[in-house]
């Protein structure tokens, strides 16, 4: 007999022997599956990129020879993303919004600062932005009331509304500002059309004043302070005596720190500042102050370091000799070192700073 008919049988003599006669039985009770459907005939179900090795199947562990299968490290299909919001270098080429009003202080100092580091000049962002920071105005604090300041002085994105209300909201809090806001500040007077001789001032008055009563800053916030104050050039007679007198406090602090602590370029950059603001020249070299002491013992502090700069930035190397020679700081052995490098790198140089070298070394 077939299978199926055997069961059947069997089933029924039993219950004739139970019960003396053939009783009929509720469906339920010898209720069989004689079929088995195609999608109840895997081994198990598991989800298509978990997969777990089956015994007696697999003869190695797939996750520890091929871990490239392992389904988390795929790489991930989503739109690009920066600080939680679409990414602004790519909305020109993806489109969409970029959600700015749901952005707050520091996300659109972020945003604004990449944008201008990315070359990304939209106005439609800008205009998007300028809105946004008026609006968050009145709760922006430092240092992100700085740095939103700056972007929009680098991108030079002149908006007198914003220029006005963000005018008024720095001199509210300038008297909370740190030297590195400080700085920032002076960064964003770059462009002479977001400064305004009054906030300058100003601002200049505070870092004299943390300079004179604190003395918490360090080296890198001093020398960042510096040359934020170099781009300021040329100011009116009264406004460059401020200047000349906030680098002069600033020498004596660096002379106070470690100065092996700075870096290279940074270094350049400081001794750049004090010549260019004619603290350090040719005819003042004998002139003891703190600023030739400074730039003397910064110079030590270059010895040895100028291969390392030069294959980072060879344009430092053209702003040192100019500084150098301008400064009347006669370093024999720094020179010889400058001279080399100047003709190792003198083909990356661009044209101004291939000409600032040979001026600085005639």
């Amino acid at each position: 007999l077939p299978c199926r008919a055997f069961w059947s049988w069997a089933m029924a003599v039993a219950a004739v022997r139970q019960h003396g006669t053939l009783v009929a039985r509720p469906w339920c009770t010898g209720q069989r599956r004689w079929y088995t459907p195609p999608s109840r005939r895997t081994w198990a179900k598991q989800h298509w990129r978990i997969r777990i090795p089956r015994p007696m199947l697999d003869r190695f562990d797939q996750s520890r020879e091929q871990p490239h299968k392992e389904w988390w490290r795929e790489r991930r299909i989503a739109p690009a993303t920066f600080f939680g919001f679409p990414d602004v270098t790519k909305v020109g080429l993806r489109g969409g919004s970029i959600y700015v009003e749901q952005m707050d202080s520091v996300t659109l100092a972020v945003l604004a600062d990449k944008c201008v580091k990315e070359n990304v000049w939209d106005p439609e962002i800008w205009m998007k932005f300028s809105w946004r920071a008026q609006q968050l105005s009145t709760r922006t604090h430092e240092p992100d009331l700085c740095y939103i300041f700056r972007a929009f002085a680098r991108a030079d994105w002149f908006d007198q509304n914003l220029l006005t209300t963000y005018l008024g909201r720095l001199h509210r809090r300038l008297h909370m500002f740190q030297l590195p806001d400080v700085a920032v500040l002076l960064e964003a007077f770059a462009n002479p059309r977001f400064r305004q001789g009054e906030y300058l001032q100003k601002a200049l008055t505070h870092m004299a004043l943390l300079l004179q009563h604190r003395d918490d800053a360090k080296v890198e916030e001093l020398a960042r302070t510096c040359v934020a104050l170099r781009d300021l050039r040329p100011q009116p007679h009264d406004v460059s005596k401020e200047v000349q007198a906030g680098l002069e406090l600033l020498a004596e602090a660096l002379l106070l720190r470690e100065l092996s602590e700075l870096e290279t370029g940074a270094a350049v950059n400081v001794i750049h500042s004090f010549v260019i603001w004619g603290l350090v020249s040719s005819e003042r070299s004998r002139v003891s102050s703190a600023s030739v002491d400074l730039c003397w013992s910064l110079a030590r502090e270059l010895k040895g370091k100028l291969r390392e700069l030069g294959r980072e930035k060879p344009e430092d190397l053209a702003t040192l000799a100019l500084a150098l020679s301008s400064g009347g700081i006669d370093h024999e052995e720094l020179w010889q070192e400058l001279a080399l490098n100047l003709e190792l790198e003198a083909y990356r140089m661009p044209g101004p700073s291939a000409a600032a070298a040979v001026y600085g070394a005639a």
